[in-house]
């Protein structure tokens, strides 16, 4: 089944290497939608799973949720 997807991705992420972005981007060819929110040190967010600003990702998911209700 295809599903709208939501990459959240964190600019110094200490896990998980930023360049991996894309390909993560790549890999997900049966994505209905893809979005991806990148979060940066100016922005806020920057850590994995945008640690210290999860309000930040909390907005960002509630935001692409509601773009795809009626999906």
């Amino acid at each position: 089944m295809n599903q709208n997807v939501l990459l959240l991705a964190g600019k110094d992420d200490q896990y998980v290497p930023f360049n991996d972005l894309v390909l993560e981007q790549q890999e997900l060819t049966n994505a209905k939608s893809l979005e991806t929110k990148i979060f940066t040190k100016e922005t806020g967010g920057e850590q994995h799973c945008q640690a210290g600003r999860y309000d930040l990702a909390l907005v960002a998911i509630q935001k692409f949720l509601a773009a795809h209700s009626e999906d």
